[in-house]
């Protein structure tokens, strides 16, 4: 039966660098493993245009798309909340022999959506109350001078935006009751080692 791992959490907070590690242990133990990328439309891809989302988060440009800006601002956030759906029920139908790890969750798309401007308080109900929960919930978090400076070169936040997503984060954990991995002074190889003694333990 698959089982669906989610890494939850914001940059520099090691999520992809300790999926790495996990995947290839898995492998090595003869498992069959698949990662998904974060903030990928596997649906919506076609439609970004439409809804005036750029090429990274499905970031939504309310001003680029004339006097439809409005209307589509608001459907956006519903238009990934009916693909996160699709692409559960994909994996749960086809992918019954193997262990998916997801690089950022659902719940991660209602966090950039707050973070952009884009949520609302229907945005934050379905999304936190209508999507399917993963078999094993990762929220990875680290002190946001540490997970800023580790990416310091590769973005344009400032330390209160990583201020603000860290309180998000252990809010989503706590309302889900998700596993915090705080990275914030544990070498990645003692992350990916707790990592896998939660999926061996799960």
């Amino acid at each position: 039966m698959v089982m669906i791992i989610a890494f939850m959490g914001f940059d520099g907070t090691g999520k992809t660098t300790t999926l790495r590690l996990v995947e290839e242990e898995l492998v090595r133990r003869g498992l069959t493993v698949v990662s998904v990328p974060g903030f990928e439309h596997l649906v919506l891809g076609k439609f970004k245009k439409l809804f005036g989302a750029d090429k990274k988060q499905g970031r939504y440009d309310a001003g680029s798309v004339g006097g439809r800006g409005q209307l589509l601002f608001k459907l956006w956030p519903l238009a990934v909340f009916v693909e996160c759906w699709l692409v559960y029920l994909y994996v749960r139908i086809f992918r019954r022999e193997e262990v998916i790890i997801f690089d950022r969750y659902f719940y991660d798309w209602l966090i950039s959506f707050e973070k952009l401007g884009y949520s609302s308080k229907l945005t934050r109900f379905i999304f936190f109350n209508c999507l399917p929960k993963p078999d094993l919930g990762l929220v990875f978090v680290a002190d946001p001078e540490v997970a800023h400076q580790r990416k310091k070169h590769d973005h344009k936040d400032s330390l209160s935006e990583y201020e603000k997503q860290l309180t998000r984060y252990q809010e989503l954990a706590q309302r889900k009751k998700f596993k915090i991995i705080d990275t914030s002074r544990t070498p990645i190889g003692q992350t990916a080692a707790r990592v896998l003694e939660l999926i061996s333990a799960d």
